[in-house]
């Protein structure tokens, strides 16, 4: 699906929300500045900063690395391959003390690898709007009156002036060293 006609489906299912998309594909500079749109996000008219990012298992591995600007809800369409993979993504959410809630959508067809996800994560079915919104409540925006991306989150504001950066080199530990 190209980016334009992914943009336009997913902003019907998310309230006109304009979607952001972060893929392998994408240059460093595009990805930061991809990340850049998210931070900001899109004030709607009830002052609530509205973000919503698509992505792969790229993300995952960027979340490791990156202080993710916050993120209250996060919505798996596919059983993500293996359970460190399905944490690693649902662990951005409810950050800051606040609730944070990862659905995941499971078809018939992805059910052996759900079960096995099942084995030692623990999960609460919901089957409609209705048992999802006690839940839903309890979930804190950012908005403009009370922010809650911290303004430490990635990128920083001067990303672009670092994008060339050597990377650090890591320090080579001696055997002598781990004793």
């Amino acid at each position: 699906m190209s980016d334009a006609k992914g943009r336009d489906r997913m902003a019907r299912y998310f309230n006109k929300v304009t979607p952001l998309f972060l893929h392998r594909e994408l240059t460093k500079e595009e990805r930061f500045t991809v990340l850049e749109e998210f931070k900001k996000g899109q004030t709607n008219d009830n002052g609530v900063k509205e973000r919503l990012l698509v992505t792969s298992d790229d993300y995952a591995k960027l979340a490791r690395k990156t202080i993710i600007p916050f993120v209250n809800l996060v919505v798996h369409f596919t059983v993500p391959r293996t359970e460190e993979m399905y944490l690693v993504q649902s662990n951005v959410t409810g950050r800051q003390g606040t609730v944070g809630v990862s659905l995941l959508i499971t078809s018939t067809a992805e059910d052996p690898l759900y079960m096995t996800l099942c084995k030692n994560t623990s999960f609460t079915q919901y089957e409609g709007e209705e048992s999802f919104h006690p839940v839903a409540i309890k979930m804190k925006y950012d908005t403009v009156a009370e922010p809650l991306t911290l303004p430490t989150a990635d990128p920083p504001e001067d990303w672009r002036d670092h994008l060339n950066d050597p990377k650090p080199k890591r320090e080579k530990k001696n055997a002598k060293d781990q004793e």
